[in-house]
């Protein structure tokens, strides 16, 4: 028994008169009151509490709901791939202790001290929003005791990957940054195409000596970038890391560039987890949820494209040009190059990492959360997204539940702030040639959660600042 809505069983018990009436919720919709009361909140969850409750994977506001038993075996089938795992046969207590001698000959003590009441990962899944019978695997690392020294690593890769400008790469650091690595000036529009991919299979299939290779390239491209082989992370903010020494060691962690491959090896190769009472042994790939990986699948995916770009270059007819986020890849080219996009998929990333197809090349994709698409007025221009566009039209209702119900319970300046965030959002992920396009998804945001006076004077007041 899985899927996204309360079991028939459990609404009939539900809809007796000692415990809820789900009719009675849609009909207070249209009053000036709470769709739920707290005493029913309560009730509900109570009735609940012996199923599993989890967020669906990428749509963390709706709920998926699994019987015990099903959820156990379910459990076990996703972690029993004996291509990706092995078990570990000694204690939890001996695991740790190998991993702290581990980390003391990486050096990663160095950077931050080992904390001894952190724990070994443990793991659970996600199920899948596109596909209820597929699952998402997570090794959660949120208090590993090398966590310190493993997130300051992290930080310093991130530097790297912002930095990596001169190489021929996809790769974006964020969704703002789409219209710059896409746009071209010499780009003759009416001779150019946009295909969109979904770059599967980022983390758990990635060979081990694959991702040394390429990691240890990149990092070794990157350091004629800097003048020091050192960078620090400031202990009051934390936030990012800079080049160069600590200029002083009490207020910043220090580490290597050369460090950041030794912390991201450490991982790659101790990423034991807690399956059940059992330990568990990641043999191939990134874990979903380590610290490292992030940066372990995105230097893998940059340098390799770098690889392949640099080798076709003088080859192709017209300007290649991409926006990679993690595993979310649209590309414009030139119709005469419609055979290195092909080729693109088989040579680029290597056997393990095949980009799909997502739709056929056409003048418009939808990656990013964003509408992507090529006009003869305004050449190309990039269009925040509604995620729930589809779903509105369809149904009047919203899939991604990211906003609280207007009717809710929770405070109306933070309704107030999710609404204004989201809008400022849109116009930031909207290239300046197509502000006049933001109609289309406020006017979506407005059908579902907001007030049209919200909307409208949050994109007034942001165009104006901006």
């Amino acid at each position: 028994m899985q899927g996204q809505s309360i079991p028939s069983d459990l609404l009939q018990q539900l809809s007796d008169e000692q415990y809820i009436q789900p009719t009675s919720c849609t009909a207070r919709a249209n009053k000036n009151e709470p769709l739920c009361t707290m005493k029913e909140a309560h009730i509900l969850k109570r009735k609940l509490s012996h199923f599993v409750v989890s967020p669906l994977d990428k749509n963390g506001g709706m709920l998926h709901i699994m019987c015990r038993n099903n959820w156990h075996r379910t459990y076990e089938v996703v972690f029993t791939d004996e291509q990706l795992y092995k078990p570990i046969e000694h204690s939890l207590e001996i695991e740790k202790d190998k991993q702290y001698r581990a980390s003391m000959e990486k050096g990663l003590d160095s950077i931050a001290p080992w904390n001894g009441n952190g724990e070994l990962p443990e793991s659970y899944f996600l199920t899948k929003d596109k596909d209820l019978n597929k699952q998402r695997p997570v090794v959660t690392a949120w208090n590993h005791p090398a966590k310190q020294a493993l997130k300051i690593c992290a930080k310093g890769g991130t530097m790297l990957l912002k930095s990596a400008s001169k190489l021929k790469h996809f790769g974006i650091t964020s969704t703002n940054q789409a219209w710059k690595a896409l746009w071209n000036p010499d780009m003759n529009l009416t001779d150019h195409i946009l295909v969109s991919f979904d770059v599967n299979q980022m983390f758990t299939s990635l060979p081990h000596g694959d991702i040394e290779t390429t990691v240890l390239g990149f990092i070794q491209i990157m350091h004629a970038e800097y003048e020091s082989p050192f960078f620090h992370v400031y202990k009051s903010d934390g936030k990012h890391a800079h080049p160069g020494k600590s200029p002083c060691k009490k207020q910043a962690y220090q580490a290597t560039l050369t460090q950041i491959w030794l912390a991201l090896e450490f991982e790659m190769t101790h990423m034991a987890f807690q399956w059940g009472g059992l330990l568990k042994l990641m043999i191939e790939g990134l874990g979903i949820g380590g610290t490292m990986s992030p940066f372990g699948a995105c230097a893998l995916c940059v340098y390799k494209e770098h690889i392949w770009q640099s080798s076709i270059w003088k080859n192709l007819k017209g300007p290649l040009r991409g926006a990679r986020l993690v595993d979310d890849l649209p590309i414009v080219f030139d119709v005469r190059d419609v055979h290195w996009i092909k080729k693109m998929q088989s040579d680029c990333y290597g056997e393990k990492i095949v980009p799909e197809l997502d739709g056929k090349p056409s003048t418009k994709v939808d990656a990013l959360e964003c509408s992507i698409a090529l006009t003869t007025s305004a050449g190309l221009v990039v269009v925040a997204r509604n995620k729930n566009e589809d779903s509105i039209m369809k149904t009047g209702k919203m899939h991604y539940m990211r906003y609280p119900h207007q009717r809710s319970q929770c405070a109306v300046r933070i309704k107030r702030a999710f609404i204004m965030g989201t809008i400022h959002r849109y116009v930031g992920l909207t290239s300046p040639n197509a502000y006049d396009l933001l109609w289309k998804p406020i006017l979506n945001l407005y059908t579902g959660v907001a007030p049209m006076w919200i909307s409208m004077v949050g994109v007034a007041k942001h165009i104006y600042w901006n």
